[in-house]
């Protein structure tokens, strides 16, 4: 089970706060390569991320996310388990 509200919202809040190139983002869009966000800016991400959808991401989740994908992914998933 997913919400899809979960894919638009995310990528919104990456494309506003993350995106100073304004790139055309999307869920393959890779969070270092393509945005430049390194370590200290993956920890705000996160903690934006926790705001938006009130869930919990543990500190060794960080290195599993690639893309921006990846954080909806496991949005869904800790959101919305069955």
């Amino acid at each position: 089970m997913s919400d899809l509200r979960v894919t638009p919202r995310t990528i919104a809040l990456i494309d506003r706060l993350y995106n100073p190139d304004n790139l055309n983002i999307s869920q393959d869009t890779r969070l270092y390569s393509d945005l430049g966000i390194m370590p200290k800016k993956m920890i705000e991400l996160v903690m934006d991320i926790e705001d938006l959808f009130d869930v919990a991401i543990p500190e060794h989740q960080f290195e599993n996310f690639e893309t921006i994908g990846n954080i909806i992914s496991f949005v869904n998933q800790a959101k919305y388990k069955s």
